[in-house]
Parts: C-alpha cells; sequence; structure tokens
C-alpha cells in the first residue's frame, strides 16, 4: 500500500501515521505491531508512506452489510485491537507522546468554525438548527470539552472502514486496524464511543422512517435489528474491558461516561451522512433525537440500547 502526501493538510496525516508506525517499531511493541499492516517505507522528502498490502481483505462495514451477521467474534476482535492500543500507550513518557498532540480541540468541531460554515449542504445547515434549537447539544460539547482526557494515543477515526478482515477460508479470520493519520493522544473513550456509535448508525439509517407511522413499526422493519446487534456490542464491550484490565468501579464509570461521546459520535455522523444532499431525512432526524436521549438518559442506553447490563450503586 502506497500513500501519497499531495498538499499541506494530506501531507500532516501521512507523516502523523508515519509517525505512529515507527513509534510502535521503536517500542518493540510486537502485540500492537501484529494488529496493524506492516511497516515497510517513509520517504520524507517526497511524503510517500509504504505499508503492507493486505489481500482478499474486506473491511468490517462491507462484512456487515454482505452477511446481515453481526458477528460477535469480530466485534470481540475490534474491543481486542482498541483495547491493546489503549493498554500499550496508557503508560508511556509524556515526552515520548508529545509528538502526537491531537490537531483537534473539542470546544471547536470542524463542522461548526466559521470558515467550515459557508461549504455546508442545506442537509447538513439544518442539522446545525436542530443542534442550536435544542440546549442539550450544547450541552454535549461542553461535556466532553471539559472531560476530555488525553490518557493514550487513540485512533481517533474508529469506523468500521478501519478494520480489515483476512485470512484464507478453511482458516480463522484476522483482523487488522487501518488509516491511522489522525492518531494523538486523546481520550480513549472516544474510540470506544465511535464503535458503538457506528452501530447505532448503521441500525437508525436502515429503517424504512416514514411519515404517521409508530417508530415501533418502522424499528421492526429496519434492515438491521438492534436485537442482533446487542450481542456485538457486549461481545466488543467485555473484550476491551477485559483486555484494559478495568477493576469493576472504574470500568462502570468508563462506560457511563463514554455516553456523551457516543452523543458526540452520532453528530458527527449526522453531518457526514448530509455532507452531499440538498435535503435533510427522517433517518437523520431520528439519529439527533437518538444522541440527545442517550445524553440525557446513558444508563438506560447502556442498557436498553447497548444490551449490556451494570450495576450501578446509588
Amino acid at each position: 500500500m502506497i500513500k501519497q502526501g499531495i498538499d499541506s493538510e494530506t501531507q500532516t496525516a501521512i507523516k502523523r501515521e508515519a509517525d505512529f508506525y515507527k513509534y510502535v517499531y521503536a517500542q518493540g511493541n510486537k502485540r500492537l505491531a501484529n494488529l496493524l499492516p506492516e511497516f515497510y517505507y517513509f520517504d520524507h522528502e517526497q511524503c510517500i508512506l509504504v505499508t503492507e498490502m493486505i489481500h482478499e481483505a474486506e473491511n468490517a462495514r462491507s462484512y456487515y452489510f454482505r452477511s446481515k451477521n453481526f458477528s460477535a467474534g469480530l466485534a470481540s476482535s475490534i474491543g481486542y485491537i482498541l483495547g491493546i492500543l489503549h493498554s500499550c500507550t496508557e503508560k508511556e513518557h509524556t515526552n515520548t507522546l508529545n509528538q502526537f498532540k491531537s490537531m483537534h480541540d473539542w470546544k471547536a468541531p470542524n463542522y461548526l468554525r466559521l470558515d467550515a460554515l459557508k461549504h455546508l449542504s442545506s442537509a447538513s445547515m439544518s442539522v446545525l438548527n436542530i443542534l442550536q434549537e435544542y440546549p442539550e447539544f450544547s450541552q454535549v460539547f461542553e461535556d466532553i470539552s471539559n472531560n476530555w482526557k488525553e490518557e493514550t494515543i487513540i485512533h481517533n477515526d474508529i469506523r468500521f472502514d478501519n478494520f480489515l478482515i483476512y485470512g484464507l477460508k478453511n482458516s480463522k479470520k484476522k483482523v487488522k486496524l487501518i488509516d491511522l493519520e489522525l492518531a494523538c493522544v486523546g481520550d480513549p473513550r472516544w474510540d470506544v464511543a465511535s464503535i458503538f456509535g457506528e452501530f447505532l448508525f448503521q441500525w437508525v439509517l436502515s429503517m424504512p422512517i416514514v411519515p404517521d407511522v409508530h417508530p415501533q413499526e418502522y424499528m421492526k422493519m429496519a434492515v438491521y435489528r438492534i436485537q442482533t446487534m446487542r450481542p456485538a456490542m457486549r461481545s466488543f464491550w467485555n473484550t476491551y474491558n477485559r483486555t484494559r484490565e478495568f477493576e469493576d468501579f472504574i470500568s462502570n464509570q468508563f462506560l457511563l461516561s463514554s455516553m456523551s461521546y457516543v452523543s458526540m459520535k452520532l453528530i458527527n455522523s449526522a453531518f457526514e451522512v448530509t455532507d452531499s444532499v440538498p435535503k435533510i431525512s427522517n433517518n437523520v432526524i431520528c439519529l439527533l433525537q437518538m444522541s440527545s436521549n442517550i445524553f440525557r438518559r446513558p444508563v438506560d442506553a447502556i442498557r436498553n440500547l447497548l444490551g449490556i447490563t451494570v450495576r450501578y450503586k446509588n
């Protein structure tokens, strides 16, 4: 696989990815290196990055679309990969991690910057209007801005597309994490919440939402059913939790506080899906409603949406 930066933005991103590969190899971290494509070469002057080309691979989104089977095994592998990524970098010396300082400002998401507003589609402007109308959305931004913790290196662009599944037909499938251009020191809850958000995003977008139909009815008609996703989400969380070796209290607090990040992920997804369309869809409105509900009732969201049972002490 060959990547080359052709402008300042892509050059910065590709250099960041190359720096991450160099960091992993310099640390001799075989557990983490085995979960990434093999790094071969980086030409700093030409900004050319060469990594392993994984043949006959399929990304997780394509796999889920094709099979309509939300494999708990695949979700567990994703949980393990993120658990290793976060565990292997949480105790690094600050000076070592300074090169991966975040380029992202949570107080000003890209789509809320003044220079970005003029490029928003009509549908994205409708999303922005909804965010401005309901105060809980500004609370989501404020909550993450106030509680963001730079604890580990995070992928920072987690989506199903960035997990490649490969392996011979009769052998156990393997999974690798790709596209690390945005890797930075950040809050591991953002990576974890992004996986939950990916499942919920696919569920909502698969619903045939039409006027005058009760939500219970179009949820039943969804192409991807939440009931089939819950075992996968549980498997993802359980494996991540074990890999991080969380104590019960830390585990519960991590999961509960991640719900604000799930809300943010769904807001981001709403902007992504409306980026080039003229009119906001009912599915996107439903996505924003879900984001609001998760933020206002996080314990209910963990139990009823994710299907994860956690006991919280009063």
